[in-house]
């Protein structure tokens, strides 16, 4: 029983008795529909409830946190049975925000309830959600389905190595696919299929992936040898011999040496000869400068541009496949004399 000027606490406020009386008994809510007119607020103040929760009774000034923000009870009501339905259910009604703030959670995940101003890790940036919603199911969907519920929060960069296929990459995610650095535009999933277009060259670079092979596949950036050449590739490409790329689609030349394949031997008009491969006409040797060059006489209009003389003897390795030479001998005097009446 309580009586007049007893003090009591009902949430966060005290209260006065105004009138002799029994409470109730059956509980807080029946408290304010029932008892409420033999007690006078005495005093207003506030109590931390701490993380909101559900089938929870709530009272006028309780305080709780829900994502990133607190929130102050408006009236007496007991919480609904999901924290997916609190905004669309409780928050109008029985909550006003008390306090802006912010709340980190890690990486971005499927299948989660995300509240207003709680963070997430999305590729190289930090989101903020501004509105409350369910997670996409798939990470695939979260370009497509989740992303107007967020903005960039803090802008970034993540670098991620090499590109692996059944990953979600992010918007400013730094992936290495070849020699490059490639900045994710537009978040997806990797698949075996390289989503070029999702993604802007970040930085270029080089990798040395040695003697070239029919049975790689080379990657923009990739540098290989060949012939005595070396070769960047500036487009993806497998089975593509350097130099027999003419049109320079998939190689360009980086380093011009000096061949030592079979067609090392004297000039004939009707051999193919690729670029750097070595011939002798008329006393001199001379070095293919041009790609598949054929029917072009090293002397007069092939001179300097499908040929270049070679001012020192070149002695050929023992065996054909040979990439670099065995044995260059300079000769102190003059290389070749052709006498002509």
């Amino acid at each position: 029983a309580y009586v007049v000027d007893d003090i009591v606490r009902l949430g966060a406020n005290d209260y006065v008795c105004t009138t002799n009386h029994t409470s109730t008994g059956i509980g807080i809510t029946a408290w304010y529909d029932v008892d409420s007119s033999n007690w006078q607020l005495h005093v207003e103040g506030f109590k931390y409830r701490g993380a909101f929760t559900t089938d929870t009774s709530y009272t006028v000034n309780d305080i709780v946190n829900i994502g990133g923000n607190k929130y102050i009870c408006t009236s007496n009501h007991t919480s609904v049975a999901s924290t997916s339905l609190w905004a669309g259910n409780d928050q109008t009604p029985y909550w006003d925000t008390y306090l802006e703030g912010v709340e980190a959670v890690s990486e971005w995940t499927p299948n989660t309830y995300w509240s207003v101003n709680e963070l997430a890790k999305i590729g190289g940036n930090v989101y903020r959600v501004l509105t409350a919603h369910a997670g996409a199911a798939t990470t695939t969907a979260w370009e497509s389905s989740d992303k107007a519920n967020w903005e960039v929060f803090v802008p970034g960069q993540d670098v991620v190595g090499a590109y692996t296929t059944n990953t979600m990459y992010g918007p400013n995610d730094l992936i290495k696919i070849g020699p490059r650095q490639y900045k994710v535009d537009e978040a997806f999933t990797a698949s075996g299929s390289i989503e070029y277009a999702k993604m802007s060259v970040f930085s270029d670079g080089f990798e040395n992936r040695g003697r070239w092979d029919t049975n790689n596949y080379y990657k923009t950036g990739d540098v290989v040898e060949f012939n005595g050449n070396s070769y960047v590739a500036i487009a993806d490409n497998n089975a593509k011999q350097p130099n027999l790329d003419v049109s320079n689609e998939q190689w360009n030349d980086l380093v011009v040496g000096v061949g030592t394949t079979a067609n090392v031997g004297t000039y004939s008009s009707t051999t193919v000869y690729n670029q750097s491969d070595l011939v002798r006409l008329g006393g001199i040797t001379y070095r293919a400068v041009g790609k598949q060059v054929s029917g072009i006489n090293p002397v007069g209009v092939g001179s300097g541009v499908y040929f270049s003389i070679l001012p020192m003897h070149i002695f050929r390795g023992s065996s054909p496949d040979q990439y670099t030479t065995k044995v260059i001998l300079l000769i102190s005097r003059i290389t070749a004399i052709e006498y002509r009446s």
